[in-house]
């Protein structure tokens, strides 16, 4: 009968093996033996994902409830699942066919330089490259391992994994996306220059040991659009200048502890976003870059620290899109009128995403927007978690100021408090050509690189508080076709 015939053993090989790897590694061996069909389909997979959960049987080597354990038992535990897993490893590569191109390869297990498998590894590396792996993603540290190994005693990442191709001396790599974390990386100017095909860069707490070596990095990267670095090790002084990374577009530097300056010379880079401590940044001649991303706090924002947001309007005249993430304590609009803000001239979209502690007090903004005499589209996206306090000081709010380009504002993760229908009244007020205005409950939490998470309603968002925040608006003029309450 017609039903029972077996429709999907008739499509194409290649989409067998795209279904073949979305499932556990365990499971598409099993396939197997669903028929003569299926045989050998598993010993060409177009992605090799290898973690715990996909290559140990059971949950016979949890990493849960290790710490109550002895030393020793959990030495002998991790030591057992650490051979288990790079044996059912090893065991799944040998039965691959030696002509089979691969498409991605990522590892998601604890290793480090004196772990056992370290070895093994450095060969995983090789056979993907080998295979001509569009994409490696090597995360080697578990969630949840106590046993995680210090910053020296990382995985060391082998920098010389390519080996020359024939008479002609050239490195042979297909490898476009790579993305690292939890290791050392430590090349040399002359072992890297297989990097030059890789678009998409991304180290996460990796020990890059010396500045030495991230020039040894970035000497290679030809073709990089895409590099981000969180929380690595031993950046102090990040330089990238022309004639390097000549294609790149969008730089990400997050919580690096020790960075000390940022130096970006003649690139053609078209997105920053920095997130840490306070320091230096030099833009000397980035004509593209239109969007920046930085964080305020108590401890970059203060008197007497240095304030990367100051030099923007001077040094990056062109900026179209800023997003300012804020956190802390003080009272912002002094230091607004302290520091005396100069203008963006070009800047059509600011995003300002603001985690309030204690009080809530927005005043400040209606000051930083009178230095964006262009702006087209304003998002507030706020974010709390205690009671604010609702005294507001009228007095700090700012004289009237037009903002005649002003076309559409967006204010998120609102809970109906004063201050925040104060900071939407102002802007009713002074938006001349204001098109719409969006009021949204739900919090926006802004991940990076374009993406963000939207998150639900705060309890405290009733029907009451709503019509609160209607009334207030409808009653200062705002025409209700143009107000969209979520």
């Amino acid at each position: 009968m017609e039903e029972d015939q077996d429709h999907i053993s008739q499509l194409p090989d290649s989409i067998l093996r795209n279904i073949l790897s979305r499932l556990k590694t365990r499971e598409a061996v099993r396939t197997s033996s669903v028929s003569t069909r299926w045989r050998y389909l598993w010993t060409t997979p177009t992605s090799l994902v290898f973690y715990a959960e996909n290559m140990l049987e059971g949950n016979d080597y949890s990493l849960l409830n290790l710490h109550q354990l002895s030393v020793r038992e959990r030495y002998i535990i991790m030591m057992k699942r650490s051979v288990s897993f790079v044996c059912s490893v090893n065991h799944f590569l040998s039965h691959l066919r030696e002509d089979h191109r691969i498409e991605k390869f990522k590892v998601y297990f604890t290793f480090s330089r004196n772990r056992y498998g370290a070895n093994d590894l450095d060969h995983w590396v090789r056979f993907a490259i080998a295979r001509e792996a569009e994409e490696v993603d090597l995360c080697l540290l578990e969630e949840n391992d106590s046993s995680a190994p210090s910053n020296d005693e990382h995985y060391v990442f082998p920098c010389d994994f390519l080996v020359h191709n024939g008479a002609a001396g050239e490195f042979r790599s297909s490898l476009k996306c790579f993305r690292l974390a939890h290791c050392i990386l430590a090349p040399s100017r002359y072992t890297f220059s297989c990097f030059r095909t890789i678009t998409t860069l991304d180290l996460k707490k990796v020990n890059l040991v010396s500045d030495e070596n991230i020039q040894n990095l970035l000497y290679n990267c030809h073709n990089i659009e895409w590099l981000s670095f969180s929380e690595c090790l031993n950046i102090n002084y990040l330089k990238i200048e022309h004639p390097f990374c000549l294609q790149l577009k969008y730089l990400n530097v997050s919580d690096c502890q020790q960075l000390k300056a940022i130096e970006l010379k003649g690139i053609n880079l078209e997105t920053l976003e920095y997130k840490g401590c306070s320091i230096e940044i030099f833009f000397c001649n980035a004509p593209r870059l239109r969007t920046v991303f930085c964080h305020l706090s108590d401890w970059t924002a203060s008197p007497g620290k240095v304030w990367p947001l100051l030099r923007l309007p001077i040094n990056v005249p062109q900026l179209e899109t800023l997003i300012l993430e804020c956190n802390f304590y003080f009272h912002m609009d002094g230091l607004m009128r302290e520091k005396r803000l100069p203008p963006f001239p070009n800047l059509s979209r600011l995003i300002i995403l603001k985690v309030a502690i204690m009080q809530e007090d927005l005043s400040w903004i209606a000051t930083f927007l009178k230095a964006c005499p262009a702006l087209q589209r304003f998002e507030l996206h706020l974010s709390s978690f205690v009671y604010i306090d609702e005294k507001l000081k009228k007095e700090n709010w700012p004289s009237s100021c037009p903002h005649n380009h002003l076309k559409e504002v967006v204010i998120s993760g609102i809970h109906g408090y004063m201050s925040e229908i104060a900071i939407a009244v102002y802007l009713l007020k002074n938006a001349t050509s204001l098109e719409r205005m969006t009021m949204d409950p739900r919090p926006r939490v802004y991940l990076g690189n374009g993406k963000w998470h939207v998150s639900e309603a705060c309890e405290g968002w009733t029907t009451m508080a709503r019509e609160r925040v209607h009334q207030h608006l409808i009653q200062e003029g705002c025409p209700p076709d143009k107000l969209l309450i979520l």
